[in-house]
């Protein structure tokens, strides 16, 4: 219906700034909800008072199911689909980002647990006031990067055991010949006493 009235030139773009994001309604009675939303209604007439613009994050890469997130603007928006969608957003400068995501289930070969990780990771977009209705979309793909449950760690072999047995009893034996050596008072063997006595 917004459209129509665009189209006919009933509505027009007046230059106040406001913020509204989610679906705007123009009721059966007229009313508009939210009332923030950026139009006005004067007669029969609704006036735009900012122009409107959809952005919309793609995703490739996740397991079907797998939750992730967009960070745009500070909110956080989440979602188990490869879209996240946010609604009227006015023309300015935005940040966003992508954090890791982890699958809960077996893909292409990788293990339930794998993090899968966001390129591009983050971004700056700027939204200028060209067209009155704009959706942007940014493409995010996805790439496994680790398994977030630890593998097994291999027992020791053999050949690696007489290191963790060898160096700990040198380091012992240093440290009594050292206090020996320190300290004449220590009762010793003379060369001529039996040891088996």
């Amino acid at each position: 219906m917004l459209m129509c009235l665009v189209a006919l030139g009933v509505v027009r773009v007046l230059p106040v700034k406001a913020q509204c994001q989610g679906s705007i309604s123009i009721n059966a009675d007229g009313s508009i909800e939210p009332s923030t939303a950026p139009i006005e209604f004067k007669g029969d007439v609704y006036a735009l008072t900012d122009n409107i613009y959809n952005v919309t994050f793609v995703e490739s890469g996740l397991p079907s199911g797998t939750q992730w997130e967009a960070i745009f603007n500070g909110t956080q928006h989440f979602s188990s689909t490869n879209t996240i969608k946010i609604d009227n957003v006015s023309a300015t400068i935005y940040l966003w980002s992508i954090p890791n995501a982890v699958a809960l289930n077996l893909y292409e070969g990788n293990p339930p647990g794998t993090v899968y990780s966001a390129i591009p990771p983050s971004g700056r977009m700027n939204i200028e006031p060209y067209f009155p209705f704009l959706n942007i979309e940014q493409q995010i793909t996805f790439y496994p990067i680790s398994t977030s449950s630890p593998s097994p760690s291999p027992t020791p072999t053999i050949a690696e055991f007489p290191s963790l047995v060898i160096l700990p009893l040198l380091i012992i034996m240093l440290f009594v010949a050292v206090i020996l050596r320190l300290n004449p008072k220590l009762p010793r063997l003379s060369k001529d006493q039996d040891v088996l006595r």
